[in-house]
């Protein structure tokens, strides 16, 4: 009979054996749904454990990066798998990371933290919903990490975004992921459902960027025109204020560019 001491000892050996040869790490998650999930995920992690690691998906961090088995070099990833407890987590150590991180420790606020694709996401085909294979889900990953961490190091660039308070950026952020998924929406091929997200994407085709349409729509939202000595509206005061707001923040755009977005923001074309 095979003792206690000696169970488990070939699995173990097979799976770091596994991540050796396999630079990269994989995921086990299924796109399955009920007792089928659970079959197929308790046969992906088996999977994982053996040298045919390779045929799973990768698995991609929220900034869109696929993660090593703790290095490229293959004496390395030996030593770190055979005598190393875990995974080698990887500290991004950029930016963006630093930014997310002070806004959460400061707002106690989940939704400022990036996610990766969940099940529950409203992801739809032509109208129809559905629930995303795992080579999409891969790609939706890539893609709403690299957007994200690409649009909000862009931000970080802006004296608009650094003039604003920290629950102000939360919200810009809010925005950006909900960008940055649409855009992995686009990239498998699934509907743009957010009107605004659209509006961005042919924005962009004029040579605007996502970031500084971003920049444009959070700069003129709730600004409201001025009022007289009666409570009414002045005329078109509105609209001022929303391009004085807009040409404040985007002060490198041109010409062509700001009256681009005066239409998008529903600024009279009497104060261009």
């Amino acid at each position: 009979a095979t003792s206690y001491a000696t169970q488990g000892i070939t699995p173990t050996i097979v799976g770091q054996l596994s991540r050796t040869i396999d630079k990269t790490r994989r995921t086990t998650t299924s796109a399955k749904h009920g007792v089928s999930k659970s079959v197929d995920y308790a046969l992906r992690k088996a999977a994982n454990k053996t040298p045919f690691s390779f045929m799973l998906e990768p698995y991609v961090d929220v900034w869109g990066d696929t993660e090593p088995n703790s290095s490229d070099n293959l004496l390395v990833r030996a030593l770190a798998n055979f005598f190393s407890p875990g995974y080698l987590s990887r500290d991004n150590g950029n930016k963006v990371t630093d930014l997310v991180d002070e806004l959460y420790n400061e707002a106690g606020d989940r939704s400022v933290l990036p996610s990766s694709y969940k099940p529950t996401n409203a992801t739809k085909f032509d109208g129809v919903q559905r629930t995303l294979t795992e080579k999409e889900r891969t790609t939706y990953n890539t893609t709403k990490g690299h957007v994200t961490r690409d649009t909000i190091s862009t931000l970080m660039g802006s004296s608009w975004f650094n003039g604003l308070d920290h629950d102000a950026q939360i919200g810009v952020i809010a925005d950006v992921y909900t960008y940055a998924a649409q855009m992995a929406n686009q990239a498998v091929g699934a509907d743009v459902t957010e009107k605004w997200v659209q509006e961005a994407i042919d924005a962009k085709a004029k040579g605007i960027s996502e970031t500084d349409y971003l920049i444009a729509m959070n700069a003129v939202s709730g600004i409201k025109g001025d009022k007289d000595k009666d409570g009414k509206t002045i005329q078109l005061t509105a609209s001022k204020n929303k391009k004085a707001a807009l040409d404040k923040a985007l002060p490198y755009l041109s010409r062509t560019e700001k009256e681009y977005l005066y239409g998008c923001f529903e600024i009279s074309q009497k104060v261009w």
